[in-house]
Order: C-alpha cells, then structure tokens, then sequence
C-alpha cells in the first residue's frame, strides 16, 4: 500500500442547480451576508490518495483539471497464456477536505483501457463508496472470447461502454452512492479487479486498464435559518 500526501490542490466549486448567479445576494439569518463569488473562492482540498494492489504499484501523481481527478496506470494488466487464472487489482482511496457547507459526490466514472483473447473470460468488477458508509456501487463488465478471438458480452454494467479493435472506454455514472457529510473531510473509495481466465491450453488473453477518470461534483450548501444543517 502507497500513501501519497499532494500539495494544496484548489479544486473549482460546481453550485446547486438551485443556485442563481444573477440574482441579488441573500442575507443569512444572523450571519455576514456572502456572495457566490466570495464563496466561489473557497475550495475542497485534496490533501492525499493510497493506491494499493498488483495494478497500481506505479501510480503517479493524478492530473487535476477542474473537477476531474486523472490517474495513469501503466502496469494494470491482467493477462495469461495457457489454462488457468491471471488477476491484478487497483485500490485508490482520496481523502478530501470540505469546507463549511460544501459537499461532494461522485458524478461519473471512465476507465480506458485493451482487452483481446482466445477461449477466455474476462472480467471487469468496480465498486465505489465512501469510506465509513454502507452505501456502495458495484458493477461487472464480463466478456467472454472464442477460439477466434470473437467477443461475447455477458454481462455489462456500465452505463457507456464503446470497444472497438480491443481498445475500450467503460463510463460509470455513480449516482447511487451519494452525497459525502456536510462540510467535513471525506475519502471516497474506488475498488476494482482485472481477471482472465482461460479454458484450454491453446487460450490466450490480456486485460488492461491505462487511465481512470473521476469527475466528482461540489455542491454550495445555503443555509437560511437558524441550526438549519447542509
């Protein structure tokens, strides 16, 4: 397990769909009156991330661009010749810091990557959550691959999957998961699995995943009375 700390990295706000940017500012019961603006300009702050599994022991630093976190993988590969099981894992957890009335979710997931083979089975599992909480997304992609190198889609739980030559995109849209408590620091959790597993000993296969794209959303939290909570 790798534990990597980032610099302060001020990620811009997304606000609610209930947020007007034109309209005139709103006093708070009992509070300074704060502008969108002014309020803009504080941001979440990733302070960190761990990586841990066969997959992403090279992990680097994540790009950051906006409200889209970047990871490159360069050795989450899966892959056998022969009878048997091959299987590499990628465990990312990020640890975020909120501030007041500001939450986080995860918005949409997208995973780039190859997979190809020969009388095998292969197998994408992803799970997301927030640390601490019971409330989870899973979802399977499992394909399955003919003498000829064929593929057969068996089950596929991503919202957007678009293949083409072996290469492939898979696109999760979390919504399931939630919101992350109100104005305090959260980690949000991303579990995944490659597998392949080949039926005959003339079987070949390879999955791999190159780059994972997280794009998380903020949320501004108006409070307008008294012990009224985000």
């Amino acid at each position: 397990m790798k534990k990597y700390l980032l610099p302060a990295l001020l990620m811009s706000l997304v606000t609610a769909a209930c947020a007007n940017p034109d309209a005139p500012d709103v006093e708070q019961v009992g509070q300074p009156v704060a502008t969108l603006e002014e309020m803009s300009l504080v941001a979440p702050i990733i302070r960190g991330f761990i990586a841990d599994g066969t997959g992403c022991s090279t992990i680097g630093d994540p790009v950051i661009n906006g409200n889209t976190i970047t990871f490159i993988l360069t050795q989450y590969i899966a892959e056998k010749e022969g009878t048997g099981l091959a299987r590499a894992t990628c465990d990312i957890a990020v640890e975020v810091d909120l501030p007041a009335g500001v939450t986080i979710s995860l918005d949409k997931v997208i995973y780039r990557g190859f997979a190809d083979g020969s009388l095998t089975r292969s197998t994408f599992f992803r799970e997301y959550f927030f640390a601490g909480t019971f409330l989870g997304d899973r979802r399977f992609t499992v394909i399955d691959y003919n003498a000829a190198g064929v593929p057969r889609t068996i089950q596929n739980d991503s919202d957007e999957y678009m293949s083409n030559f072996g290469e492939f995109t898979a696109l999760d849209e979390v919504v399931s998961v939630g919101a992350s408590p109100c104005g305090q620091p959260a980690i949000w959790r991303s579990n995944t699995s490659l597998s392949v597993r080949n039926s005959a000993a003339a079987s070949f296969s390879l999955s791999s995943i190159d780059t994972v794209d997280v794009q998380n959303e903020y949320f501004i939290t108006f409070d307008f009375g008294v012990g009224r909570n985000c």
